[in-house]
């Protein structure tokens, strides 16, 4: 039996492989032995280092984030079904964000899925659902080719993806309408400043008091072919943009992934994934990674 939740894990699971837990081509999961847990000081909210002889503190980030909590699923949210089982599915809760200065644009997939798994999909290409955003004035969208890195999909699949961007911070609906159903996605823009975004991508790329321990530059594992992890995963807006800033934040300095079912808890932790990081270095991370390109568009 098909239940709501089980097509939009495998909705997840398809189109947006690395959020699921599930690799892209050319892409492996970096493993625990692959990196050394950060070594911790006796007080967990202080890091001490040693620069030119003097001892400086960065004072550590110890509010832990919560998972997001979306609530009910209301009528229309996310997925609809025909009577004779097919389905018209895209995400439940689509993030990006806004500065005023840097562009921000996320990738958002809508799919139709045949009961009939021996049949073939319609064609969205030539016939895509048609959609309506409820405030244009917070983001505007445009129908994009498939990345090239899909994965293979199954044949009673379909799939289009949208070019979401950013013209304001708020939150908006986009309202998808295919084959009789209509189902709508939750677009949230989060407001950032450019000093967030210049403090998260200082601390991304070339941290202040580096170490080779807890203050590694994220930069030298992700989105670096010639990284110090070859393997580990992408960051860009396709798989970032439907996790929560409070999501991004947690798995950042915790190393805890939440569950994707948006009604809070923890799905898995990642032991190594232990990063020393400001507040204010926290606080700007997702307004930096939210600006990285989409890849495969």
């Amino acid at each position: 039996m098909i239940t709501r939740w089980s097509i939009t894990a495998a909705f997840c699971a398809a189109l947006l492989p690395l959020a699921c837990n599930q690799s892209k081509p050319k892409i492996s999961v970096v493993t625990t032995e692959e990196v050394p847990a950060p070594k911790k000081s006796d007080d967990s909210s202080q890091k001490i280092d040693v620069i030119d002889g003097n001892a400086v503190e960065l004072a550590r980030a110890t509010v832990e984030p919560k998972c997001p909590v979306y609530g009910p699923l209301q009528p229309n949210e996310f997925s609809a079904k025909t009577a004779a089982g097919d389905i018209l599915n895209a995400s439940r809760h689509v993030y990006s964000g806004f500065d005023g200065k840097h562009v921000y644009k996320v990738p958002t997939a809508v799919a139709y899925i045949l009961a009939d798994e021996t049949a073939t999909a319609p064609n969205l290409v030539t016939t895509p659902p048609t959609f309506v955003i409820e405030d244009p004035t917070v983001v505007s969208a445009v129908y994009v080719p498939t990345p090239t890195d899909l994965v293979a999909l199954p044949k009673n699949w379909a799939v289009r993806y949208l070019m979401v961007t950013a013209k304001k911070a708020g939150t908006t609906k986009i309202t998808y309408t295919y084959n009789g159903l209509t189902i709508y996605s939750t677009i949230h823009i989060v407001s950032y400043t450019p000093t967030q975004y210049e403090m998260g991508k200082k601390r991304y790329q070339t941290p202040e008091q580096a170490t080779t321990t807890d203050r590694y530059p994220c930069g030298s594992c992700h989105n670096n072919p010639d990284g110090l992890k070859e393997g580990a995963t992408d960051h860009d807006a396709r798989i970032q943009g439907t996790k929560s800033d409070d999501a991004l934040k947690l798995m950042t300095a915790w190393g805890k992934e939440c569950n994707p079912d948006g009604q809070g808890g923890i799905s898995k932790t990642v032991g190594y994934h232990l990063w020393h990081l400001t507040q204010e270095e926290l606080d700007g991370m997702p307004a930096y990674i939210r600006s990285l390109p989409a890849q495969g568009f």
